[in-house]
């Protein structure tokens, strides 16, 4: 086909200051890419963004090639914008109304619906058998402190675990400072803790204190601890529930599966199907070091040859970046974080320490650390309960 000449004296028209011809296919195929592009933010992404600006506090505008632009709150205060994924927001210090009747440490909480109860410590050297108790209302503030019910015996430094709505005060410290192998089983009528009653059937195969427990949907995970004479331990427990009713089987051993370190005063959390051992004291004192074992149900994930796979230590770049022990531990919304805690020289330190774990792999990125996020004062072997959205730390 022989192309037709245009008419004499006629010009062939320009677009886009002249760089395309206005009748060619790369101008209509421009054209065209720009009228799909716009239906398709008209239609999909305005309207997502509108929904998320509804019930969001923060939306993000643009993408990695473009720098984001968020609307963040106010109470975010000086955090970058956006906050990093598993960040907090500043800590804030409670009023003088609300401080403890007298200050305590190596106490444990247990948090039922909105009510939390501190159970048990230290106040000066001596071992205490008290329960304070406690409401948060609305605006994350608390109720000023009662008395709630006692301990049968005075316990410090002890692991609690909640099953099926239930606390499980696990081990600890008596009031002449001796490990301990009992389990008090606290009494919960409509929610709330009335009393205590010791259950035979869960006492320790030894005397602990400072273990980690990792409370779960089957039961928990005890994890190392100090044994009748001070030491750390490498021992992991566990006490399942049984499938005919909701009561926990005794304490079973993991076998094969201790420790690769004794290790107390752990920071013991979950993530998916994995079980954390972060720092705690070790043979020669605190330590940075993050042990990982993955769980499969009720039992521990086996090789292509069923035996157990065991537990991992994480290389350089995932320990933590300084040694902690009697750190505060929390975990929350797939995020394991590490509060405070004592450092090798046995000083308390402020900091705080996050990372998110891949719930399908166990592995995390690095330990993440923000000015912003500190803790107002340096804080060491003290207990925390998550309300809602809020942290509590005593």
């Amino acid at each position: 086909m022989t192309q037709q000449a245009l008419p004499q004296g006629a010009t062939r028209r320009r677009a886009a200051f002249g760089l395309f011809d206005a009748d060619g296919w790369t101008w209509a195929g421009l054209k065209a890419t720009f009228w799909f592009l716009l239906i398709i933010f008209m239609l999909g992404v305005i309207p997502n963004y509108a929904y998320f600006f509804t019930v969001s506090n923060t939306i993000q505008v643009g993408y990695s090639f473009i720098t984001p632009i968020n609307l963040c709150p106010a109470s975010n205060e000086d955090l970058p914008c956006p906050a990093p994924a598993g960040s907090t927001l500043p800590w804030q210090t409670s009023p003088a109304e609300l401080a403890l009747p007298a200050a305590r440490s190596g106490s444990s909480v247990y948090q039922s619906g909105p009510t939390v109860y501190l159970i048990g410590g230290r106040v000066g050297d001596e071992a205490v058998t008290d329960v304070l108790v406690t409401d948060v209302i609305e605006d994350s503030n608390l109720v000023p402190w009662t008395e709630g019910p006692a301990l049968p015996e005075a316990r410090t430094d002890a692991a609690v675990g909640t099953f099926a709505g239930i606390p499980y005060l696990i081990g600890g410290l008596d009031d002449s400072g001796a490990p301990t192998d009992t389990v008090y089983q606290g009494t919960v009528e409509d929610g709330v803790l009335t009393g205590w009653e010791l259950n035979e059937e869960l006492t320790l195969p030894q005397p602990l204190s400072g273990a980690g427990v990792v409370p779960g949907t089957a039961g928990f995970v005890l994890i190392g601890g100090r044994d009748a004479n001070g030491e750390p331990t490498d021992g992991a427990y566990t006490a399942w529930s049984n499938p005919a009713g909701p009561m926990l089987e005794p304490w079973e051993p993991l076998e094969g599966l201790a420790l690769p370190e004794a290790r107390a005063a752990v920071v013991a959390a979950s993530g998916g199907d994995f079980v954390y051992a972060i720092g705690g004291e070790g043979p020669d004192g605190a330590t940075d070091t993050v042990f990982r074992l993955q769980l499969d149900g009720n039992e521990a994930a086996l090789d292509e040859v069923g035996e157990p796979l065991g537990w991992a230590v994480a290389p350089e770049d995932q320990a933590l970046p300084e040694a902690r022990t009697d750190a505060v531990a929390f975990a929350s919304s797939g995020a394991v974080y590490v509060f405070g805690g004592f450092d090798a020289n046995g000083e308390a330190r402020s900091t705080s320490l996050w990372a998110v774990p891949d719930t399908t792999t166990g592995n995390y990125p690095a330990w993440e650390q923000m000015e912003q996020t500190e803790l107002p004062v340096a804080t060491a072997d003290a207990p925390i309960a998550g309300v809602g959205s809020y942290a509590f730390i005593f």
